[in-house]
């Protein structure tokens, strides 16, 4: 009898060793299966893993993000990409107007030059017959202001003087019309010629202009231009074409350095080897 007892606890503690043995062996598979696992696991993914096992805003897709997160992240893209394209487009416009700018200038400037060069070009074109008038006439400023006065002589000067309108008709002589001082023989020996009267040394011509220093020119000028001027008002108003264009003939004059004027005119004659008769 108590060798049967024996014998079933020998049995019961034999079996209850190898069920602990079964558990322990299936406890150690289980940890060598996780370590593999492990061994082959990516490392950003390991490192993802640790860093979010207490991260409960972590989401591993955005199949586990909430709606409310999802759409406070495309907002934030959205907001994000609308700053971007503003951002873009100030800078494209910018660069437009800068571009234009450029253009616009660097335009500018080749028809100033080339209007300068066309001016040139005409100028050099101007028929020159030899004479010291055509000479300062097209190249330079004294030649304008001499031929600004010539056009407008009678609102600064009296001519003929006075003295020659108030004497006497001279025998077989009748005055000629249109220009007082001037007579026409009528009958006589000399009948059909002219009889001037007046005072060349002091007509309005260009020979006795272009001899005036250009300061005395000038003075002579803005005088015309203030008679002539008060006249074509009385008689045509005001603002018209011909009174802005005395205005911009008063503004050049008014501008014009005398000395210089005068030293341009002599290098002109100088150069085409020419003086004043």
């Amino acid at each position: 009898m108590s060798d049967s007892r024996n014998e079933r606890s020998r049995a019961v503690k034999k079996k209850i060793i190898i069920e602990e043995s079964s558990d322990e062996e299936e406890f150690e598979f289980e940890d060598e299966f996780q370590e593999q696992v492990e061994a082959v696991k990516p490392e950003k993914e390991k490192e993802g893993d640790d860093n979010n096992e207490d991260d409960d805003d972590y989401f591993s897709s955005d199949d586990e993000v909430p709606l409310a997160e999802l759409m406070r992240r495309n907002e934030k893209k959205a907001s994000v990409e609308k700053k971007k394209k503003k951002v873009a487009a100030t800078a494209k416009k910018k660069s437009a107007k800068t571009t234009a700018n450029q253009k616009a200038a660097v335009k500018k400037a080749k028809e100033k030059a080339k209007a300068a060069a066309a001016k040139k070009k005409l100028l050099s074109k101007i028929p020159v017959n030899g004479t010291v008038s055509s000479e300062l006439y097209a190249k330079c400023d004294k030649g304008k202001l001499v031929q600004s006065l010539l056009c407008r002589w009678w609102y600064c000067m009296e001519w003929p003087e006075l003295e020659v309108l108030q004497l006497p008709v001279p025998d077989n002589c009748d005055p000629l019309k249109g220009f007082p001082g001037v007579y026409i023989y009528t009958s006589g020996e000399n009948v059909g010629k002219i009889l001037d009267k007046r005072n060349i040394n002091t007509a309005p011509s260009f020979k006795n202009f272009a001899k005036k220093p250009s300061s005395e020119l000038v003075e002579m000028l803005l005088k015309a231009i203030e008679n002539q001027t008060r006249e074509l008002i009385e008689y045509e108003g005001e603002n018209t074409t011909t009174e802005a264009q005395l205005k911009d003939l008063t503004k050049w004059a008014m501008k014009l350095k005398c000395e210089k004027v005068d030293a341009e005119a002599r290098k002109v004659l100088r150069v085409a080897k020419m003086e004043l008769p």
